[in-house]
């Protein structure tokens, strides 16, 4: 493989596992501090266009096809995972911050690891998965049911 062409891949790479970190740790710091998801995903992939166009020299469409999606699946695991964490367990604000970064984390590589298939992969799967979340964030963490302890 030349050279460039491999340049080229790690850049692609990058940008994607760049997006995956910004929507986990967006998705679990937004929850910690009391952010609205809209705020948080606004200010997360502000922050991530931002920090791949001026410190990266990516330009904006790439960014935005190979690095939203994913993001955006690592920013809504997270966010449903405290989520339901918080209505469910009696755990520290914190820890269930950090458990929902690493399901965001886990969720988002495993969006990406599609690579293997098509470079189109991630991002038609990330958007997909996005639109299959999205009813979730109406669903109240109270109507989630909980397990019986008939068990």
């Amino acid at each position: 493989m030349e050279p460039l062409a491999a340049a080229g891949y790690v850049m692609i790479a990058a940008t994607g596992v760049t997006g995956v970190l910004w929507g986990a740790a967006g998705g679990a710091i937004a929850w910690v501090v009391r952010l609205r998801l809209v705020w948080a995903a606004l200010l997360t992939a502000g922050g991530f266009l931002a920090q791949e166009i001026f410190l990266e020299s990516v330009r904006l469409g790439a960014a935005a096809f190979v690095g939203l999606p994913p993001l955006i699946l690592a920013l809504l695991t997270a966010w449903l995972a405290t989520r339901l964490l918080e209505a469910r367990s009696r755990w520290w604000r914190l820890a269930i911050g950090l458990t929902a970064f690493i399901g965001g984390l886990v969720v988002g590589c495993l969006c990406l690891l599609t690579w293997r298939f098509s470079l189109w992969a991630p991002s038609t799967i990330g958007l997909a998965a996005d639109v299959c979340l999205i009813p979730f964030l109406f669903l109240g963490p109270k109507r989630i049911p909980a397990k019986s302890s008939e068990e």
